[in-house]
């Protein structure tokens, strides 16, 4: 016979089961809820700190590409500074002897001297020297042929066909010194010439020219040699350097002297990563590359560490540089964090512990008081708990016929009650839940109104648009058309940027105005704080009235205005005038600066202000990255000068800069000018192309967009049929040949856009399709274009844009 379990004692054993593994179902999931937190801390602590080496190190590479391209730009003008210094010296030396020995010496003895002084002087490492010749083209001097001495070089050309000796006599006729650039042998070389720029300037006592040139090449090889030392000094963060490789990976620059000159290219990693073949791949193929490797030695430590390498190309030059973080600091990071997380989780777990033998010891208490009192009267009571496990009606106590029972009755029915209680109380929770979830349902909602508020704007701005297609020029209601148009173009505007969050582009040039640029800026909020930050600056604008149009980015010349009228500001401490002047200009000579320019039209502006002015040892480098007197940090970026420098670049422009301390600075500009029309608002007098009585389609759930849209297409000479719904439009296109369906992607409750076009194409092949939507592109259209849609319309549309939609989808 089986043996029967005591009902106290399950009870009991039951009860302390139910609570170990209440508290231990507790504790399991709070622990995995706190790794699961910590493992997401984690990985967005890596991120952002892969994401901010990522910036630094990429911002420190471009400030040091920056800096080799303004070093290479400024190559040429270097170098005729230095040659011409060299040439003044050389005449000084000549000028000295002939004054001094003039009473003494016969003047042949005297060119001796000259000749044979300036015979020995080597500069540039032995490569310069010094050449003479008289005005008739005979060689004076030349002391790496001396064998060409007293030889009439007039006919002299070099590689290109061109007079050499011929062409610098004539300009020192002409001036009495100048340059040129011509090309001939170095010395030790009889194959090849090499382009040279000379500078000369005549010797009149003697009827001589005195002169010196340097090989471009060579120059430009000591600019890269100053370039390289310079890249070796860098130093940046715990561990950060410069590197420089040429593109066959020989080591140009590194924090490691015994680098230099060795070739890294079979160098690969732990991992076996050929790390240079990498670098040098990206930077030829797209300028620039991030790579993660394993690098050997970290110099904090000696050890191996992984590695975030920024590269990036100088094409003209044929070199890569970079940098590299060692992202390793992280892990530590997370792993004391991790290590915070165990000491917490031990902590909690003996807290648990303690709740746990707390609420065990409750529980044998309570069981075994409760289990007595079931085992006293369960017998007498087995048919009423039978009753009340299934209906919530109380106990009649007068059908109790013992004293003892009557309080468990009453206990009984104050269970039922506290039952009917806690479904009351059940009931206002579901309803409290119902309420909450119409809340947010509302909150969804909320977010739809913006293409509800679209579908409005349509008939604002389509129906004026239709109107305004068919007024004259002249009608008095044109104006009030308009503004109604334009307003309702506005407010789709700003339905647009609810929809979108940040976006960006590519910037196109476009053909703008000047003059409405600076006009925009000076009415602008930024510049009205200024204003009141230095109320004692005063703008003065001189603005041409026909001033030409120019081609380029709004947003760079928007910059380039602020920064030249904020560094005009800030140059004037203690307040003063900025004059802002704007003129057309045809340049066919070079400005300052430059040695020549492409001639033609262009659009000037100059900002002059009577502030402390420029140091004349300061004016060569203001366009220099970080190159400022100010305080960094409060005063700007340091790189103010450089953006304007480089717009004006990107945009073929000139720049000169006039200044004197104590008398003020002015920045003149020049832009390459257009005659091209600024671009057309919509609601012109231009022909709006028109239907030759196509079939058209309108499939939209609104019966005022259907409309609407009937209406606009109507007018623009097209036969439309309209439906409701997808299953409608399905239905028509079986009915009848449609030459273009206008698809609302948003239909509830039936098939949105995208399953209805889906069905149009399954069932008829090569059917053209314009889709309409208030809302910004989402990914369902760009399903359905992918699938064969002819274009995207964007709610509310100009008349304008539907016809120039349909007409690009029909054609």
């Amino acid at each position: 016979m089986r043996a029967l379990n005591s009902l106290r004692t399950t009870l009991i054993l039951s009860m302390l089961l139910t609570a170990v593994t209440a508290v231990g179902l507790v504790g399991t999931f709070w622990i995995s809820q706190e790794y699961s937190k910590f493992e997401d801390e984690a990985n967005h602590l890596r991120a952002a700190f892969l994401d901010q080496q990522k910036n630094q190190i990429r911002q420190v590479v471009d400030q040091v590409a920056d800096y080799i391209h303004y070093q290479r730009s400024t190559t040429k003008n270097v170098l005729k500074a230095t040659i011409k210094q060299r040439v003044d010296q050389a005449w000084d030396i000549a000028h000295t002897l002939h004054t001094t020995y003039q009473a003494m010496k016969t003047p042949a003895e005297i060119q001796v001297m000259i000749r044979e002084t300036l015979r020995g002087v080597r500069f540039d490492g032995g490569r310069g020297y010094f050449f003479i010749y008289d005005m008739q083209g005979t060689n004076v001097l030349l002391p790496f042929s001396p064998e060409l001495e007293g030889r009439n070089l007039w006919d002299l050309r070099d590689s290109n066909g061109l007079y050499t000796i011929r062409r610098i006599t004539e300009r020192i006729r002409a001036e009495g010194a100048g340059y040129l650039t011509w090309h001939w042998y170095k010395p030790g070389e009889t194959t090849r010439m090499s382009e040279k720029i000379g500078y000369s300037r005549i010797f009149a006592p003697y009827n001589w020219w005195i002169g010196t040139g340097e090989y471009v090449e060579d120059f430009e090889q000591n600019v890269q040699e100053e370039t390289l030392a310079w890249i070796n000094t860098i130093r940046f963060g715990k561990d950060g350097y410069i590197f420089a490789y040429d593109f066959q990976a020989n080591t140009l620059a590194h924090y490691k002297p015994e680098n230099l000159g060795v070739n890294q290219w079979h160098f690969r990693d732990a991992e076996g990563v050929p790390v240079l073949q990498e670098l040098i791949r990206g930077c030829r193929e797209d300028g620039s590359i991030f790579l993660r490797y394993v690098a050997t030695i970290r110099p904090a430590t000696g050890q191996p560490a992984h590695k975030l390498t920024y590269a990036r190309a100088i094409p003209d030059w044929q070199w890569m540089i970079g940098t590299g973080v060692y992202i390793d600091e992280i892990n530590t990071l997370i792993a004391e964090r991790r290590a915070a997380l165990a000491v917490k989780i031990k902590r909690h777990l003996g807290v648990i512990a303690a709740i746990l033998a707390l609420s065990l010891g409750c529980v044998l208490v309570f069981s075994r008081l409760i289990s007595g009192r079931i085992a006293a009267n369960m017998q007498g009571f087995a048919a009423f708990f039978e009753q009340a496990a299934t209906t919530s009606q109380p106990i009649d106590d007068h059908s109790i016929h013992f004293r003892e029972f009557q309080g468990l009755a009453r206990a009984a029915n104050q269970m039922i009650a506290q039952r009917r209680e806690d479904e009351a109380a059940m009931a206002a929770l579901q309803e409290q839940l119902l309420r909450s979830r119409k809340m947010e349902s509302l909150g969804v909602l909320a977010g739809g109104v913006a293409h509800d508020l679209n579908n409005m704007l349509s008939a604002v701005v389509g129906y004026p648009d239709m109107l305004l297609a068919e007024l004259p020029a002249d009608h008095p209601h044109r104006r009030a058309m308009e503004a109604i148009r334009d307003s309702g173009l506005k407010a789709g505007e700003i339905v647009q940027d609810l929809l979108t969050l940040a976006r960006r582009g590519v910037h196109q040039p476009t053909v703008l105005d000047l003059n409405t640029l600076i006009l925009e800026f000076l009415a602008a909020p930024e510049w009205i704080r200024i204003q009141v930050e230095h109320p004692q600056i005063h703008v003065a604008t001189h603005l041409a009235p026909d001033l030409l149009h120019i081609r380029g980015s709004r947003i760079h010349l928007q910059k380039t205005v602020m920064n030249l009228i904020v560094n005009a500001v800030e140059a004037q401490p203690s307040g003063g005038q900025i004059e802002v002047r704007t003129e057309n200009q045809y340049l066919d000579t070079p400005l300052p600066g430059y040695e020549e320019i492409r001639e033609g039209d262009y659009v000037m502006v100059r900002v002059r202000d009577q502030g402390v002015g420029i140091a004349k040892e300061d004016l060569e480098r203001i366009f220099e990255p970080f190159f400022s007197r100010k305080t960094l940090g409060r005063s700007g970026t340091g790189l103010g000068m450089t953006v304007v420098w480089g717009t004006v670049e990107d945009h073929h422009g000139y720049i000169t800069v006039h200044s004197a301390e104590g008398r003020g600075t002015t920045f003149t500009l020049a832009f390459p000018a257009t005659r091209a029309p600024l671009q057309m608002e919509s609601g012109s007098d231009l022909q709006l192309p028109r239907g030759q009585g196509q079939r058209l389609l309108v499939v939209d759930d609104l019966q005022e967009q259907r409309q609407l849209a009937a209406n606009m297409l109507d007018f623009l000479g097209y036969k439309v049929s309209t439906a409701s719904s997808g299953e409608q439009s399905l239905e028509l296109l079986a009915q009848q040949a449609i030459d273009l369906v206008l698809l609302d992607m948003i239909m509830p409750p039936g098939m949105d856009g995208l399953e209805t076009y889906r069905r149009i194409i399954e069932r008829f092949p090569g059917q053209r399709t314009i889709l309409a939507s208030g809302y910004a592109p989402t990914e369902r259209v760009q399903q359905a274009l992918q699938l064969g849609a002819r274009g995207y319309l964007k709610k509310p549309y100009t008349l304008a844009g539907l016809a120039e939609a349909v007409v690009n989808a029909l054609h």
